[in-house]
């Protein structure tokens, strides 16, 4: 399959790479739509501390996609299905996990972060991610390319739930793209 496989700061390279394999309790990915953010620049600049030196590893986490294979031990997905895919998982077992608080799990794996994400032809989609709920299925019907704006909007969303924003409250809003 095709990727943009990191090497380094700067240096993503777009090449021939093994298509994933999956295990009984996994599920294949054909990537549809990928969106990049922030999180993908900083990758692409060497400047996120999940990339240190030497990582190479396909980025891109904001992913819709259709499940094309699936180990005979899954339930709930079936092949053919569009699905949107929350990147981040956590470990389960912290005080965050149990919490309900995965984003905060200091043990976190993400898609295109810590592991091979989007920016490929397939992506393998670990027990994790099915498990925990990561999957949101999408009406054939949906634009994926907006439906990959699913996370940066979720991200939207959770810091304005955080902050108190209010009705008639004046708020300055700094940045561009579909965060800004």
């Amino acid at each position: 399959m095709l990727a943009a496989v990191y090497h380094g700061p700067n240096d993503l390279r777009v090449e021939d790479y093994p298509t994933p394999v999956i295990g009984p309790d996994e599920a294949l990915l054909k990537v549809v739509s990928a969106g990049i953010c922030g999180t993908d620049l900083r990758i692409w600049h060497g400047a996120h501390r999940k990339f240190p030196p030497g990582a190479v590893r396909i980025p891109g986490h904001e992913v819709v996609g259709d499940i094309v294979d699936m180990g005979a031990e899954v339930k709930g997905i079936n092949v053919g299905q569009r699905v949107f895919v929350a990147p981040n998982m956590g470990c389960g077992h912290c005080r965050q996990c149990v919490g309900g608080r995965n984003n905060r799990c200091a043990d976190y794996q993400a898609f295109g972060v810590t592991m091979d994400g989007a920016f490929a032809e397939y992506m393998r989609l670990l027990a994790a991610t099915l498990a925990q709920g990561n999957l949101i299925p999408l009406d054939q019907a949906t634009d994926p390319a907006a439906a990959a704006l699913i996370e940066p909007f979720a991200c939207v969303l959770r810091g304005q739930n955080a902050v108190h924003i209010q009705p008639g409250e004046v708020v300055l809003v700094i940045g561009a793209g579909p965060i800004g």
